[in-house]
């Protein structure tokens, strides 16, 4: 399996570059023909032909940061396009569902820019959406954009706002691309809204300067508040830097950078959250995750430099073996073989590998990556 990762060029990283997950473990294969500064997110068109990336760098003779494209359909990293936003930061990037336009947010000074793409290529900007205020801490001095999505069903486009507590919703021309301002959800104050992801009637909110996540559901009303759960067990402080959020399944796993794990989350029955364990990412500082299977992850350990391959469920009980030293090769699941290595978990007992209550592992050696803080896998 190819993916795709981001770091940041002022942290040693290469910028954009192009690795793979094979049956020897993890292996970089190239960098971009072009290096961008500090891309920090990246997005795959539906065809997986074109690559998109933010990146600090200016361009078109603008100010702040900028959009770009990559020809990823010819077996090399080729950049095609780039456009600045004008914004600061630009951290994050959604695609139209029909993906005739891009949209950008800009961490910095809280701006959601609108791009047309036509043949791979991001044309001039189309709509620049400028967000006002801020909260109750330093970190939210101004509006600060970190995450845009389209809803999969209501169509609309949903920007969260770190800097101003909120979930901005804007309803989308399908034939220009401009936004209108629909409807905003407030998130509990002070928490500094990163990211979100939906199920179902539900949207799951994770807070960057809470460290917590909080549980809307939409209803006749628009979206309520029902919880807002700690993505750190008791007693392990009142705040962390939470970043990527995800679901699989009946479960949502968090990020938590300052504490280098991984929440996992139950959803229960009527879309409620528990906490259930957190787990190491086996690095430090880690930025971004990315599902492949139930249990395995790709980790983007920032501060570490490293790509980590996690299996953090077992998926069935290993095949026993004769008693003998433990030689390492323990994981012998249906998704990779025998010779990927755990550095941590499984122990030898007797004629059976058991769990011996560690139920997570590395798999294979890391993947050095100075600055690694996203992961945009191809998919199969």
């Amino acid at each position: 399996m190819k993916f795709y990762v981001g770091d940041y060029t002022n942290l040693g990283g290469p910028g954009v570059c192009e690795c793979e997950l094979t049956k020897d473990g993890l292996r970089f294969i190239q960098n971009a023909d072009t290096r961008i500064e500090n891309p920090t997110w990246l997005i795959l068109s539906a065809d997986q032909k074109t690559l998109f990336a933010t990146s600090s760098s200016p361009s078109d003779g603008e100010e702040g940061g900028s959009v770009a494209t990559f020809n990823v359909a010819e077996g090399a990293l080729r950049l095609t396009s780039m456009h600045s936003t004008a914004g600061h930061s630009v951290c994050h990037l959604t695609l139209s569902p029909d993906e005739r336009f891009l949209y950008a947010a800009s961490y910095g000074d809280g701006r959601l820019t609108v791009f047309p793409v036509s043949d791979g290529r991001i044309g001039k900007r189309v709509q620049l959406i400028q967000h006002e205020g801020s909260g109750p801490k330093p970190q939210q001095n101004c509006a600060h954009v970190h995450f845009t999505q389209f809803h999969p069903k209501d169509g609309r486009l949903y920007a969260v706002d770190l800097g101003i507590d909120a979930v901005m919703i804007y309803k989308q021309d399908a034939e220009t691309g401009l936004l209108t301002l629909d409807e905003r959800v407030d998130a509990p104050s002070g928490m500094g809204p990163r990211h979100l992801v939906f199920r179902e009637d539900m949207m799951y909110v994770a807070h960057e300067l809470g460290g917590a996540v909080s549980v809307f559901r939409n209803t006749s009303a628009g979206w309520q508040l029902e919880q807002t759960v700690s993505t750190m067990m008791e007693g392990c402080g009142d705040e962390d830097a939470v970043a990527a959020i995800r679901t699989l399944g009946d479960r949502l796993y968090v990020s938590n950078r300052r504490n280098d794990c991984i929440a996992e989350f139950e959803i229960r029955m009527g879309g409620t959250l528990a906490l259930e364990r957190t787990f190491s990412s086996f690095g430090a500082f880690p930025r971004d995750f990315v599902l492949l299977d139930e249990g395995l992850f790709l980790v983007a350990n920032q501060n570490s430099g490293d790509i980590r391959l996690i299996l953090a469920k077992p998926q069935g009980k290993p095949a026993p073996r004769k008693k003998r030293a433990p030689s390492g090769r323990l994981f012998t699941g249906s998704v990779f073989e025998e010779r990927l290595t755990p550095i941590v978990g499984y122990t030898y007992l007797d004629e059976e590998y058991t769990n011996a209550g560690n139920e997570v592992c590395q798999i294979g050696d890391e993947l050095p990556l100075p600055g690694a803080v996203c992961v945009c896998p191809v998919k199969e």
